[in-house]
């Protein structure tokens, strides 16, 4: 027996007869040998655990994790000797970079809490661990205590940010479960309080049951809530709840908002100065109700300033539409004569093309191509049955670049070469690049088009901005393009006619990015028709979180990378995606003259980066190529990929940049996963949207411990994450866009407008979308868009005709 073994087994002889003294002089003396097995360091933890010694405690835990122990017996000991100890958040980061704690919720969610109580910023940790619990929830109700206290976690994360739609959404998700969640009344309650939520609790049958739950201070709080949503509170009820001390913060800080709501609903005074306090209030809703309640339209800047904090509210949305309305001198527009004909991008994202008619007026807006499916095209054969000749067809108007707004161009040109094109002069540029690698890809029987088509649509195309005319028969549209944010040269477009104004936005984003300012439309821009972009209207993002956070998120993540000498892959799109990227590293080193590692661009992102660089030089940017950013290709031209790539990722410390943002197969960045995946020092990043039938949704997802990139498959040992920058505008901000508009009808198109998000294990309502908040609570026709539809008006009302009887 070695020496190790004799002491181990003297110790706990002794020990279980409680001759505790004994005992320690053999655990001592284990401690020093250099040979220990797993058991004999988890029987030292708890000697020195019960002799306080918490910084050896820490030492052992460490040990053992290093020697592969299970992270449920050794984590725990290390938290709370961690504690014991006061010890730094490196250790902790240590725990969590190290032994891949995020796959285990229950070891994983106390790190991200002390990390967090230290001041360290978890939330995309915390929201890669929400990932892998819901999923394990879903397929088992016995991670239920799990989930309840990672979405507990995340709504805490989400309001300390100021995500107010994204915390209810979460927040939600725990109030419409249809399993016993009793135990958390209180914690549910409270944030419910803080959300705006309560209206829930009142008129779901199980909600108030879960209220039966509450301790007295949340119950009392409950009753006299109640009655002010009743209206049947009374003066002496709300002069003692004026005298009240409520301890949870949540509830002693709206005490106040429900004391200025019980007055208004009793009648008593509201002073200057308890107005004025209201509206310091802003995040909350019901704050902003009081302010409209007390002032009227004149509370209407200030909501409207604040109005994407409580957009997923229908009380919200129904009040903001209300000042809208009282703020516009009315209109009656003639609508009879109009016809909006979706061709494309209607109920799903991809082939946009919509004709717009007013009588014999016509103008069509976008053409694009949804690859991946069988017909690439728009289905124009609904321009039969209107008997509308390509002839007849004013102009064509491309919004921006991106392949399913404008790759279907040529195919028109060539079918009709008098057609007018415009577009903006980044666009005509960037589709040349666009559309030049999609005939690479794919044969001119399959798109359509050929070389020769190509070059002479774009030099067909006529470069506009700002206001312009398109002759129309005895009459002409006036043009306007307001630049949509989304990528470089993205427009949105206001055609007027016959006194008729139809506003269409093409794909927009109303936040600031580094490559593009966002949409600004004037305050006093009202329009009779909106066509409005839909993207992230039906499902769930984080596009809410503010920009900033998303690219401290992404920087964060690239560091931490580096740090532990691993490479990271960013699937990109090459056109708007890979560029902000760029920059984002630009801007983030600013003071060093080079990034303090590798970074390397593939795929079309070279060429589009190229194109950018002319116009970013006129906005004080120096070249998207400067702090040392590599084009890969450079470095493998005679086609040496394997060997490039594999002496470049052995050195470590590299951050590619690569298209497909989805690693499709035969892409740049899927060759590049190929490498990656395998390696746990490494990550892969996603930066956008991802397809449910793409290899990385499935990676992302983490449905199995392999994936298949081109045809073959791969262990998953990287870390694997995502980080949407958004390009479009989120739900919050297409519904404040539609209503301040003030149209007399609204169109949704490019997303699936009726689908709706099930969270796992829930029976309501957990994320509103578009369709349903606008449609619910606004006094307008609110269409969901389909395809292959034209759309006409007869008294006020939106008629369908399907193009096929």
């Amino acid at each position: 027996m070695s020496r190790s073994k004799e002491l181990f087994h003297k110790a706990v002889f002794l020990e279980n007869r409680h001759r505790f003294a004994e005992a320690a002089f053999y655990y001592e003396e284990l401690a020093k040998e250099e040979h220990i097995t797993l058991d004999m360091l988890y029987a030292l933890m708890q000697y020195f655990h019960r002799i306080g010694n918490f910084q050896k405690v820490l030492q052992l835990a460490k040990e053992a994790l290093e020697k592969g122990g299970e992270l449920e017996k050794f984590v725990p000991p290390f938290i709370e000797a961690w504690e014991q100890v006061d010890g730094g958040t490196e250790e902790l980061w240590y725990i969590y970079d190290q032994f891949g704690v995020c796959r285990q919720p229950r070891v994983c969610l106390p790190i991200l809490q002390h990390l967090w109580k230290q001041g360290e910023h978890v939330y995309m940790e915390t929201t890669q661990l929400y990932e892998i619990t819901e999923q394990l929830f879903t397929e088992s109700a016995e991670y239920q205590d799990i989930y309840m206290d990672v979405v507990l976690f995340l709504v805490v994360l989400e309001m300390e940010a100021e995500n107010f739609p994204q915390a209810r959404f979460h927040l939600r998700k725990l109030l419409f479960l249809q399993l016993d969640v009793s135990e958390k009344a209180n914690e549910l309650f409270v944030c419910s309080v803080k959300l705006d939520l309560l209206e829930e609790w009142w008129e779901n049958d199980a909600l108030r049951d879960l209220a039966l739950h509450l301790c007295e201070e949340n119950w009392s709080f409950f009753l006299t809530a109640q009655k002010m949503y009743q209206r049947k509170i009374t003066k002496e009820e709300l002069r003692q709840f004026c005298q009240q001390t409520f301890v949870h913060p949540f509830l002693a800080e709206k005490q106040f908002l429900y004391i200025i709501y019980g007055k208004l609903i009793v009648g008593e005074a509201i002073s200057l100065q308890e107005a004025e306090k209201v509206k310091q209030f802003h995040g909350h809703w019901l704050a902003m109700k009081l302010a409209v309640m007390i002032s009227g339209i004149g509370s209407y800047d200030l909501l409207r300033h604040h109005f994407t904090h409580y957009a997923d509210l229908e009380e919200a949305v129904r009040i903001f539409h209300r000042l809208e309305k009282a703020k516009v001198v009315m209109r009656k527009p003639l609508l009879d004569q109009v016809r909006v004909t979706v061709l494309g991008g209607g109920e799903k994202i991809g082939g946009s093309s919509i004709l717009v008619s007013v009588e014999d007026h016509h103008i069509l807006l976008d053409a694009g191509f949804h690859l991946g499916e069988g017909n690439v095209l728009p289905d124009y054969t609904p321009l039969d049955r209107l008997n509308v000749k390509w002839e007849d067809i004013d102009a064509l108007i491309i919004t921006h670049a991106h392949m399913d707004h404008s790759a279907a161009a040529p195919y028109l040109y060539r079918k009709c070469p008098n057609i007018p094109i415009y577009a903006t002069e980044e666009t005509k540029q960037l589709m040349g690049v666009m559309l030049a690698d999609l005939l690479k890809q794919h044969s001119e029987e399959e798109i359509g088009f050929s070389e020769a088509d190509l070059q002479a649509a774009l030099e067909h195309i006529e470069c506009a901005c700002n206001t312009f005319t398109i002759p129309s028969k005895d009459d002409e549209w006036k043009v306007t393009f307001y630049r949509a944010g989304h990528i470089l040269g993205a427009v949105a477009v206001c055609l007027e006619i016959k006194g008729v104004s139809i506003f269409y936005t093409g794909d927009f984003s109303i936040t600031d990015q580094k490559t593009v300012k966002g949409m600004v439309l004037p305050p006093d821009l009202h329009v009779d028709i909106l066509i409005t972009e839909n993207t992230y209207g039906s499902l769930p993002t984080n596009a809410c979180m503010s920009r900033k956070e998303q690219e401290k998120l992404l920087v964060k993540q690239i560091k931490k990378v580096m740090d532990r000498g691993g490479n990271i892959l960013i699937p990109a799109f090459a056109l708007g995606r890979a560029q902000e990227i760029m920059l984002i590293l630009h801007e983030y080193f600013r003071h060093h003259r080079f990034l303090p590692f590798f970074v390397y661009v593939d795929g079309l992102v070279a060429e589009v980066s190229q194109v950018y660089d002319s116009y970013l030089s006129h906005n004080g940017y120096s070249s998207l190529f400067d702090k040392g950013i590599r084009e890969a290709r450079s470095f493998y031209r005679n086609g040496k990929f394997d060997e490039f790539a594999q002496r470049m990722l052995n050195q470590g410390k590299n951050c590619i940049i690569a298209s497909s943002g989805m690693l499709i197969d035969g892409s740049a960045s899927s060759r590049y996963a190929e490498k990656i995946v395998a390696d746990t020092k490494n990550a892969i990043a996603f930066s956008g949207y991802l397809d449910e039938e793409s290899p990385g949704h499935s990676l992302l997802q983490g449905q199995t411990d392999t994936v298949k990139l081109n045809e073959r498959f791969y262990p998953v040992r990287a870390e694997i994450c995502s980080i949407r920058l958004s390009a479009h505008a989120s739900r919050e901000e297409i519904i404040k866009t539609a209503i301040a508009l003030n149209p007399s009808v609204i169109f949704l198109v490019h997303g699936e407008h009726e689908q709706q998000y099930r969270a796992p294990r829930s029976n309501g309502v957990v994320y509103p979308t578009v369709f349903s908040l606008l449609r619910n609570n606004l006094t307008v026709p609110v269409v969901a868009a389909k395809n292959g539809t034209i759309y006409t008006f007869s008294k006020g009302e939106v008629v369908e005709w399907r193009h096929n009887g």
